[in-house]
């Protein structure tokens, strides 16, 4: 993917999200069912920094949906959207369910983030996301293997580091990334992640790399 592409691509969910900022609830709602994504994920983006029961009440429905693409929304929303307090425990098992079991790899990646986003704003979900990540840390889907990369970099607890070590030698190369962004903001340090880190220094992708000689 070029950078111009993602300046573009940036700059027109800049613009969607702006625009999504002007709607009430009703019309966010309605946008969650759009053929065109980045619709969707602007308005679940502002639905997020609205909060509201009815948000959350719609979101929670989503995740439950036969449409893997409202399951997918859902969860997205369920990831940052203020809950109240007594709410959170359903929240978070929801998505670990769905992060678990969803038939869908981009469910499952999703709600992955998803439950990460939560444990950033109650760590006391740390041991749920260790337990979840034995797990979808080898999933064949890339894309789960690397939001799992990405949950394990939320929290720091040594008992994911087998788990990331065997992250990076995956076959992917975001996978890799995401393994070694979680060491290093975790400062994990043993012989074997050092090994790895010396081979990652000619590892094709230029940002293992740069994680490597940080």
């Amino acid at each position: 993917m070029s950078n111009t592409y993602q300046k573009r691509k940036a700059s027109k969910e800049y613009g969607l999200y702006n625009q999504c900022k002007k709607l009430n609830d009703d019309e966010l709602f309605r946008l969650l069912d759009d053929h065109n994504s980045l619709k969707r994920i602007s308005s679940a983006r502002v639905l997020q920094l609205r909060g509201g029961q009815d948000a959350v009440r719609l979101a929670i429905e989503f995740c439950s949906d036969k449409n893997y693409i409202r399951r997918d929304i859902g969860a997205f929303i369920l990831g940052q959207i203020k809950i109240c307090k007594k709410c959170e425990d359903n929240v978070f098992n929801i998505l670990n369910n769905m992060a678990l079991n969803d038939k869908s790899a981009c469910v499952r990646a999703t709600a992955i983030e998803s439950t990460a986003q939560r444990c950033k704003k109650n760590p006391n979900y740390s041991p749920k996301i260790v337990e979840q990540s034995q797990i979808t840390a080898f999933d064949k889907s890339t894309n789960v293997r690397r939001a799992t990369a990405f949950a394990i970099s939320v929290i720091n607890d040594k008992a994911t580091i087998p788990l990331l070590i065997n992250l990076l030698k995956d076959p992917n190369g975001d996978v890799r990334n995401w393994a070694a962004f979680a060491i290093n903001i975790n400062k994990y340090d043993n012989s074997d992640i050092r090994d790895y880190f010396v081979e990652m220094l000619q590892d094709k992708n230029e940002e293992v790399r740069i994680e490597a000689i940080i």
